[in-house]
């Protein structure tokens, strides 16, 4: 009899050994499996942040009945990038954001509405295991991310336009110290989409 406690906490040490190798598979892997909430993995996924003004990390997300895909792309200012989709799904367009310091991706054109459309634009504070990593101490501590989620509709060609911009009063920045380092990280980049 004094074996099936035993048996119980080596059951429950072993379990407990497994979920953390599968939290950080998923973590750090290009792909996870949706043991879980899908929307729950994208918060617990370790995203690459950027140091640099010139270059940024974007992600496109892609959720399957069974995977969650990730695919990072690193583009400069005034880049483009061309990115695959299919028919009647979603993909969601994930960018690193400073938006508790006044900056804001914009969606400056909303695409062919033919072919995909922005169907959600929502900010995400991903997992606190990537507050303390050294990217996020070097650009001012946050990892706050902004998404936008597209709906795919027709095949076809669908281009976008997005801009980083200051979102506040242009005018009141323009005197302070301040305004070079507003003008520095101000970014923009293209994507096209090609639905299949």
């Amino acid at each position: 009899m004094k074996s099936v406690p035993k048996l119980l906490s080596v059951s429950f040490f072993a379990i407990l050994i497994i979920g953390i190798i599968l939290y950080f598979i998923q973590f750090y892997s290009s792909i996870s499996v949706n043991f879980v909430s899908p929307d729950w993995q994208i918060a617990h996924h370790n995203y690459v942040i950027s140091s640099s003004t010139e270059t940024k990390d974007v992600y496109i997300i892609t959720k399957g009945k069974w995977f969650t895909h990730y695919k990072r792309y690193k583009v400069k200012t005034g880049g483009t990038l061309d990115v695959a989709a299919i028919k009647d799904s979603e993909f969601i367009l994930s960018l690193y954001t400073h938006e508790e310091q006044g900056f804001k991706w914009h969606l400056a054109n909303n695409a062919n509405p033919d072919v995909l459309q922005c169907t959600k634009d929502y900010y995400m504070e991903p997992s606190v295991l990537k507050i303390e990593s050294k990217i996020s101490v070097s650009v001012g501590g946050s990892s706050r991310r902004e998404n936008f989620l597209f709906n795919t509709y027709n095949k076809g060609d669908s281009s976008l336009d997005l801009k980083y911009l200051y979102d506040g009063d242009m005018n009141k920045i323009k005197e302070t110290d301040n305004y070079a380092n507003v003008i520095s990280q101000q970014f923009n980049f293209y994507i096209n989409v090609n639905v299949k």
